[in-house]
C-alpha cells in the first residue's frame, strides 16, 4: 500500500488522499446522492482528511436541493464551527440559499438562524461571510 493510501498520513503524503476525497465528494453532491456525500464526508473527516470549502459547499447545495434541509443546515454549521470560509451569497450551497429554501419551506425561524449564524462567525474571528471573498483554496 501506498504511503498516500495509508490511513492517517501526513504532510505530502495526505495530499493526495485528500485531492481524491474532495474529487469524489464533489462528484457524488453534483449527481445528488446525498447518501454518498454524507457517508464519504464523515470518513474523511473521520480519518483527519481535510475538505475544502468548495466540496463542503457543494454537499450544502446537494442537500437542500434533495430537500434535505436539516442535514444541509447541519453541513453549515459545521463550516462554521470549523472556520471554514462560508460560500458567497450567490454561490451554491450558501448561507443566503439555505435561508431562502428555510422561507420556502415555511420555517422563517429557521432562515433566521442561518443569518444569525453568519453574523455570529463574522464576529467571533472575522471569518468571511456572504458577500467577502476569500482567499483562493482550491
Amino acid at each position: 500500500m501506498h504511503s498516500h493510501c495509508t490511513p492517517g498520513a501526513t504532510g505530502a503524503a495526505a495530499q493526495p488522499k485528500a485531492f481524491a476525497y474532495n474529487v469524489l465528494i464533489q462528484a457524488f453532491a453534483r449527481k445528488g446522492d446525498t447518501a454518498r456525500v454524507e457517508r464519504w464526508l464523515s470518513n474523511a473527516l473521520a480519518a483527519g482528511i481535510q475538505i475544502n470549502p468548495m466540496t463542503y459547499s457543494g454537499a450544502v447545495n446537494a442537500f437542500m436541493k434533495a430537500g434535505k434541509l436539516e442535514e444541509a443546515d447541519g453541513w453549515l454549521v459545521h463550516m462554521a464551527q470549523q472556520k471554514i470560509p462560508l460560500p458567497l451569497t450567490a454561490a451554491m450551497g450558501s448561507p443566503d440559499q439555505l435561508a431562502t429554501a428555510w422561507t420556502k419551506a415555511g420555517q422563517p425561524q429557521r432562515a433566521a438562524a442561518v443569518y444569525k449564524l453568519v453574523d455570529d462567525t463574522r464576529r467571533a474571528g472575522g471569518e468571511r461571510g456572504p458577500g467577502k471573498r476569500a482567499p483562493a483554496q482550491y
